[in-house]
């Protein structure tokens, strides 16, 4: 159950927005052990393509992360944001920067009436599959707030055939699917109503089915703001706060190949920012298994812990 998963922690939900009265949810975990005075703030976007996920699914808000959080004694905060197709990728990184100016404005004073603080010079942000494009987006937009991120075999790499081309693939085993599926829920999407949270496998086999028949893109948009290999681009000159990349060698969701290449062109066109690729055996979620026990997680982290506290 979701509730034991989260047994260490105090949840309390807050609304950070509205769109068209239905309004857009988060929630902070505090552990219950906490340290008092100011804690830093790790902020966790979660995964599902962009379509599918919620803030506390707790299948893809893994061990390690919690434990992590207690570490430090660090307040959680996980944001839903408007999912694909019945909002657009500029739509989401709207959410992003609305979630922001949350956190930056309204997130001490909800914190105050739990007599809790949060240290806001200390924020890294996580994000597992699409909640690693968040996290990476995040550091684009507010590298003033966001001192570090963790990308969980973030989707970077949008333009890469594998969304962009339809050929046969299987990601997360799935069998090839119907490409109407993608039409349908085009097809069923009411004007002004939103989705901000599904529990997976529901929606899933639209992700699915975009990434097997290359229409992704179609779902996302093409604003280049949308595709991180072309911020990166545009942003010459800008250093991204430190940043670590965790993928599995056979993912069959996001190719490790996308991390790489972003890997190459941050180093190519930000020499300064410090970014680290760490690839290790398995398929898309295979740290869902790791605690900070195993040495190569906690060595790996070393670069971002350092950066965020």
């Amino acid at each position: 159950m979701a509730s034991e998963h989260f047994a260490g922690f105090d949840i309390h939900d807050a609304t950070y927005k509205r769109v068209n009265d239905q309004p857009i949810d988060l929630s902070i975990l505090v552990p219950k052990q906490i340290q008092p005075g100011p804690r830093p703030v790790l902020v966790k976007f979660h995964g599902g393509g962009l379509v599918t996920g919620s803030r506390l699914y707790k299948d893809w808000f893994h061990t390690w992360i919690l434990q992590y959080a207690t570490r430090h004694s660090a307040i959680i905060v996980t944001p839903d944001y408007r999912l694909l197709p019945e909002s657009k990728g500029l739509d989401i990184l709207e959410d992003i920067q609305d979630f922001w100016r949350w956190t930056e404005h309204q997130l001490p004073r909800f914190l105050g009436s739990f007599n809790l603080e949060a240290d806001l010079k200390h924020i890294l942000a996580t994000g597992d599959s699409a909640g690693g494009w968040l996290a990476a987006q995040s550091a684009f937009e507010r590298p003033d707030l966001v001192k570090a991120t963790i990308g969980q075999y973030p989707m970077l790499d949008l333009r890469a055939p594998h969304y962009t081309q339809a050929y046969e693939k299987h990601p997360c085993g799935a069998p090839m699917l119907d490409n109407l599926i993608v039409d349908n829920a085009i097809r069923a999407v009411k004007p002004g109503r939103i989705c901000t949270s599904a529990e997976p496998p529901e929606r899933s086999d639209i992700v699915f089915s975009a990434f097997q028949h290359g229409r992704f893109g179609e779902l996302l948009g093409q604003d280049r703001r949308l595709y991180p290999m072309e911020r990166l681009e545009d942003m010459k000159g800008f250093k991204m706060p430190p940043m670590l990349i965790i993928h599995g060698s056979e993912d069959s969701a996001v190719p490790v190949e996308g991390s790489e290449n972003f890997v190459k062109q941050c180093k190519e066109l930000q020499p300064d920012t410090e970014v680290k690729l760490v690839v290790q055996k398995g398929d898309h979620g295979f740290d869902g298994v790791n605690t900070l026990e195993d040495e190569w997680l906690s060595n790996a982290l070393g670069l971002v812990t350092k950066a965020w506290l």
